[in-house]
This record gives C-alpha cells, structure tokens and sequence, in this order.
C-alpha cells in the first residue's frame, strides 16, 4: 500500500503577531511569611508579603502601575488583601516589591489566588498569578513574621532608616519586629543584647496585647553612651513568652569618645497599619 505523506494539507505557517515593545518586564511573583522564607498556606491574623520582581531594561526610570489583585475560587476580591493602581517611576535594573498585608481574623479557610498585573501608559504589559490557601491547622511558622535593625520608628510604628551598620554619632539602634497570630492575650516579648565580645549588655521585657497583629520594638543608646565608645559587631536577639525566636547583628563604627554613662534600653509598641487597603507596597532591594 503507497504511503500518504499528505492526507490532509498542512496548516499556513504561523504570521508573527507585532507586540509593542516596552523596556519593562515582570520578571516573578511569590508569597512569603515570615520575610524571607516562601510560603503558601497562612492562617488568620497572620502576615503576607506578595512579591513581585521587575526590571527596567532602559539606562533611565521608566512609569509603571502595579495591581495586586486576591480573589477567594469563586472570584470574589479580597480588599484587605489588595492593592490597586501603585504608581511609580521604576528605577533601572531589577528590583524587589511587596504588599505587606495580614490575613483578616474573620477570612474563611480555602483557597485563595493572587493576579499581578503590570501595566504601562497603553495598557497591560504583563500578568502573573498564584495560589495560596487559608487553613486552620496548628502554625508551622515564627509568631516573628519580620525583624530588622532600624535608626529610628515613625508616628506609625514602622522602621525608618533600616541598616546594620551604625555610627557612634547615631541616637539610638532600634531592633524592630512585627508579630502575628496575636490571639487578644498578652504575650511577654524580651530583647537582648550583646556586645561585641559576647556578654550580655543590657535586656528590656514588656508585655504586649493585640487583638491581630502588632508592632513592638525596643531601642539602645548609642550617642553619648559607652556604646558610642565600644565599636565592633553587637547581637539583639528576641524572645517570646519565653522562648527565643530571632537574632540580629548589627555593626558599630569607631570613632566615639570614651563615656561611661550606661546606655538605655527601652521600647514602646503599636498597632500594625498594614491591614487596610491604603498601606502601599514597598521597594525593598536590588537584585545582583
């Protein structure tokens, strides 16, 4: 029997469609809680960060809008989860942002997807999803869902200033932390902190209450203080309800007078504002 090469006729080859060109792109998308270690299953009351990576090809900064849009499987938006048309002029090069949000007390298990959309002066550029869930199971994750070393906290109980690196000049080191899964119970939250040689300087302990999540942080002398005068790498690590969660190190400079007034140590709280829709997502870094 002959062989029929052609049964049926092939298909025309494909006409490239022309996209328009933009020097922006939308490079990735992923959750994280706590910061720094991806996640995709939360419970109530605690927090997300939703990633995206961008990068700006051009030499100049470019004007981009940014959604982020959550929905639960019957597409049904999630407004405390959400944020709609973040302007910026994006810088060149490739860079980290987040909207950091908590999960409300009252949001119902199941499942949960995230859309990213990028959008440029004549439309949408580029859209990336993903799906997360809400589960009542028993946490797996830090009651620390962020803690970072600041120069200072502002009217709103968020850190200004983030660093590890001091000067002896500098007014104080703030070693902030935002916790989650708060419950409405007091919780005993201590810092402590260690100078350059491993002993033990000073310790501050408070007892803190939230309904959701919070903000708690404390703070160190360093102007002034004979911590200006012992320059060399510090640690402040945290405890909650006894238990130790977290350390950080942070860096002091040389170059502060001899002094031996002891430094300070003392620290305040605040309810977190990264509940509603009106807390804007943030730049964090650049990427290598």
């Amino acid at each position: 029997m002959p062989l029929l090469w052609r049964l049926h006729p092939l298909p025309p080859a494909p006409t490239p469609t022309p996209t328009p060109s933009w020097p922006v792109s939308l490079d990735a998308v992923w959750l994280e809680g706590p910061k720094g270690y991806p996640n995709y299953s939360f419970r109530n009351c605690e927090v997300v960060y939703q990633w995206v990576r961008i990068t700006n090809h051009a030499p100049t900064p470019v004007p981009i809008t940014v959604d982020w849009l959550v929905q639960d499987w019957l597409g049904r938006r999630m407004p405390a989860l959400s944020y709609h048309n973040w302007q910026i002029a994006w810088p060149s090069g490739t860079y980290g942002a987040n909207l950091p949000r908590a999960v409300p007390p009252d949001l119902h298990p199941g499942s949960y997807f995230a859309t990213v959309r990028l959008r440029g002066p004549d439309g949408l550029i580029s859209e990336r999803m993903v799906y997360f869930s809400i589960t009542r199971d028993e946490p797996l994750t830090s009651p620390l869902a962020e803690f970072v070393t600041s120069k200072g906290v502002n009217a709103g109980g968020l850190p200004e200033g983030v660093t590890e690196v001091f000067r002896p000049d500098d007014e104080a080191v703030y070693a902030w932390g935002w916790w989650q899964r708060a419950g409405g119970v007091p919780h005993t939250i201590r810092w402590t902190w260690y100078t350059p040689d491993g002993s033990l300087y000073t310790t501050y302990e408070r007892e803190y209450t939230a309904e959701c999540t919070f903000y708690a942080w404390s703070r160190l002398e360093i102007a002034g203080s004979e911590v200006a005068a012992t320059p060399g790498t510090w640690n402040v690590a945290v405890w909650y309800d006894g238990a130790f969660v977290d350390l950080r190190s942070f860096a002091i400079g040389a170059g502060g007078t001899a002094s031996f007034r002891p430094a300070h140590a003392g620290g305040e709280s605040r309810p977190a504002v990264c509940l509603s829709p009106d807390c804007p997502p943030l730049v964090e870094f650049q990427i290598p």
